[in-house]
């Protein structure tokens, strides 16, 4: 991302498109199997869980397991972040 964005802004950029990433971005994903594996190479602060509840594509009833299956390797605060608390801060709900 940083190589191939550096240099082709006018204005350039400020900083690294890693960085604006890091700082503004947020994907988020409902089963993928890889997704534990790789939370330290989007940030443990830029990814979000999500059910899609009460669509009929979403995981619900099975939310627990899809979420222990796909992030219960991950340290409890990191777990809690991708659930909870990354939402709650990306959309400002209950500040």
């Amino acid at each position: 991302m940083d190589g191939g964005y550096n240099g082709k802004f006018d204005p350039p950029l400020t900083v690294l498109a890693s960085e604006y990433w890091y700082r503004q971005g947020s994907t988020t994903f409902q089963e993928e199997p890889y997704a534990g594996h790789i939370v330290d190479l989007i940030g443990e602060t830029n990814v979000i869980w999500g059910s899609d509840y009460p669509h009929l594509d979403g995981v619900w009833p099975d939310s627990g397991e899809i979420i222990l299956q796909t992030l219960g390797s991950l340290e409890p605060k990191v777990l809690k972040n991708i659930t909870c608390a990354n939402a709650v801060n990306r959309y400002r709900m209950g500040h």
